[in-house]
């Protein structure tokens, strides 16, 4: 059961379009406004990045372990209404 977790904020920018989600820089799945996937993984160190458009996260690595699940939360950047960057939060 190792899992990683990634959980979309609803929000109201960005709402109707969908995030690219990357693992090691290929495109796994998009994720919309207040959903969740669950990826199954092997035990190893990965790069998570998220897209929308020409904007994006930077890498944000994450570990996942034998037997555990790692999650994860993207959200845009809500200051400000016209650049929406979008951050990944791993908790």
């Amino acid at each position: 059961m190792n899992k990683l977790v990634v959980s979309r904020r609803s929000e109201w920018t960005n709402r109707a379009r969908k995030i690219g989600l990357y693992l090691n820089d290929q495109k796994i799945d998009t994720i919309g406004n207040g959903e969740s996937k669950e990826f199954d993984l092997e035990p190893g160190n990965y790069k998570l990045k998220a897209k929308i458009d020409w904007c994006g996260s930077q890498g944000h690595h994450v570990e996942i372990k034998d037997n555990e699940v790692t999650k994860v939360e993207i959200t845009g950047f809500t200051q400000n209404k016209w650049v929406l960057p979008v951050f990944i939060i791993h908790y």
